[in-house]
This record gives structure tokens, C-alpha cells and sequence, in this order.
């Protein structure tokens, strides 16, 4: 939520006493360009070449130099005699604009870490009264489409990860010391005529009850899914090798 809004001391209206999130305009100025620019066709990579080439701080550097400035007293950190090295800002990127874009902090949600606050009704806490995208905005299909990165019309998916923090498709370094991955192309179909990567279920989802634990006051429901993947053509799934990585 940091790159949104910043602290400041309650208004007198509300009391005086303590701290509460107001909006960063300018912050959310770089979130309204990056909206509209992703209105135009651009590709989350795009823009954050476009505001690295304008000089835009990235969410990190933003709050960085703002945090700088209040404990310089409002003084840009430049200006002041600092004795530690100056370190680069870091830079957009577009996995940067997906965060930002498919975080709720957008529509005025508490996040603690990574996760929605919620109160006792189970409704998300809001930190901020005023939000970005509402949460129909935030829900649209037309924004999350367009946050997919894509090649040629083919929408790029990226594995995630594993359980114990793992990637799924781990980078190896390659011969040249330099980072290499493997990509894979899929076609999915949902029929043997698709001539695709196909899922295959037996019976479908199977429950059976097995009525009252003998030591607890609960009833227990056996659920069996017996399922796989199959490919219904040579060209189904291909992979592609030490792919350099950047």
C-alpha cells in the first residue's frame, strides 16, 4: 500500500490523534498513465520501458526518496550530505506493473503481508478511503487480459512455484555462465479431435459417506477423482531448451 498512499497525522475532524493513509498523488498520477497506456494496447514491458526512459521512480525508489525526504526535513536526498554511497534506483519492470495492477492495495485494501485484512464478517478492511480501480474495474477482464504478456496473439503463463518455494521451471546457468530456461507450447483441447494436450477423468468427481467419526462430532465424506493428461497429437506440447534468459 505504500506506493499508493503515504502516513499522515489524523485531521483534526477525526479527532487529531494518531496516523491514517492519505493518497500519493503522485503515485497514483503513475498509476492513471500506466492504466491508460495498457487502454492503448501497450504490454506491461512497454510501459515500464516508457517510464524508465522518463525518469519515473519505481514503487521502491518512490517510497525510498520519500522516506529520504522526511528525514531530511522535506530536503531531496541529493541535497543533502548523505556519507553513504548513492546506489542506482531500481527500475520498473513489467512483473512491477502486474504486482501493482493485481494487488487489491489498488481498490483501498489493508494488505498484511501479501493478503487482505479482513474483519470478523469476513469483509476486506479498507487503509484507504479512496481507491483507484473499483472493484469492478479491478475484476474486469478487459484490465487482467491485457496484464498477460503475450507473443504473436499467444498468451505467455509463467509456472509459479512449488509448495517449499521452488520454481516450478527453475533457470539453470548455461556453458556461457549466463541464465537459461526452458519454454514450453502447449495446445489444449478438450476432445481427441482437438488433437491437443487433453485432461481424462474416470466417472468424474466421486464422493461416498462414511458417516459419524467414532471420536470426533463430525461426519467424514470420502472424494475421489481419478484423473491425467493425455496428447492426442505430435505436435500437442513441444519444448524449447536453454533459453537465454533476457
Amino acid at each position: 500500500m505504500h506506493e499508493l498512499a503515504k502516513w499522515a497525522r489524523m485531521p483534526a475532524e477525526h479527532g487529531g490523534v494518531g496516523w491514517t493513509l492519505v493518497p500519493d498523488l503522485e503515485a497514483i498520477e503513475t498509476i492513471e498513465r500506466i492504466i491508460a497506456a495498457l487502454a492503448e494496447g501497450d504490454s506491461p514491458l512497454t510501459i515500464a520501458r516508457a517510464l524508465n526512459a522518463d525518469g519515473v521512480l519505481s514503487p521502491s525508489a518512490h517510497w525510498a526518496a520519500y522516506r529520504a525526504r522526511t528525514k531530511h526535513n522535506g530536503a531531496k536526498p541529493e541535497d543533502s550530505t548523505h556519507p553513504k554511497r548513492k546506489r542506482k534506483p531500481a527500475q520498473w519492470r513489467d512483473k512491477t506493473i502486474v504486482k501493482i495492477l493485481t494487488s487489491p492495495a489498488i481498490m483501498g485494501w489493508k494488505i498484511h503481508r501479501g493478503n487482505p485484512v479482513r474483519d470478523d464478517q469476513g469483509a476486506p478492511v479498507l487503509a484507504a478511503e479512496n481507491a483507484i480501480l473499483t472493484r469492478e474495474e479491478f475484476d474486469s477482464a478487459e484490465i487482467a487480459g491485457k496484464l498477460a504478456p503475450v507473443w504473436k496473439g499467444i498468451p505467455l503463463l509463467d509456472a509459479g512455484q512449488k509448495l517449499d518455494g521452488t520454481d516450478v521451471l527453475p533457470l539453470t546457468a548455461g556453458t556461457s555462465g549466463k541464465q537459461t530456461g526452458d519454454i514450453y507450447a502447449v495446445r489444449f483441447g478438450s476432445t481427441e479431435a482437438d488433437s491437443g494436450v487433453t485432461g481424462l477423468t474416470n466417472g468424474g468427481v466421486q464422493t461416498t459417506d462414511l458417516g459419524e467419526s467414532h471420536d470426533k462430532p463430525v461426519y467424514r465424506t470420502r472424494i475421489d477423482l481419478y484423473c491425467g493428461l493425455a496428447l492426442f497429437g505430435g505436435k500437442a506440447a513441444a519444448r524449447l531448451t536453454n533459453a537465454l534468459v533476457g
